[in-house]
């Protein structure tokens, strides 16, 4: 190999190397955010506060309402309530209708943190 190769490859180690050190340091930055993320999600909800202000920007708590995924469990559930409330023959419009307006709400909470 030629000298420039072998620099190459070198370099190369090294900034794989120094990726790797740093995606180690970001990977417990992360779970030290989240276990903040949850104390912090937890005193806004007990103080009933919907926002911080900082220097920098304002920290918000934010609660949004996703409806569930289809799964074959929530499916089956969803068609028997609907056979409960009707007696005629099936129709698979009626049923994707029914579907959608009595899918449950699951609440996501979340921190987000504005910048001026």
């Amino acid at each position: 190999m030629d000298e420039q190769s072998v620099s190459t490859i070198r370099t190369f180690l090294t900034i794989t190397t120094k990726i790797s050190e740093h995606q180690t340091a970001i990977k417990e930055l992360k779970l030290n955010l989240k276990d903040i993320n949850t104390t912090l999600m937890n005193t806004m909800k007990c103080k009933s506060l919907d926002g911080i202000e900082t220097n920098n920007g304002k920290i918000c708590y934010v609660e949004n309402k996703v409806k569930k995924g289809f799964t074959q469990k929530n499916l089956v559930t969803l068609l028997e309530e609907y056979n409960k409330y009707t007696n005629k023959s099936i129709n698979v419009s009626e049923i994707m209708e029914f579907i959608q307006s009595h899918r449950e709400f699951a609440v996501k909470e979340n921190i987000k943190y504005k910048k001026k």
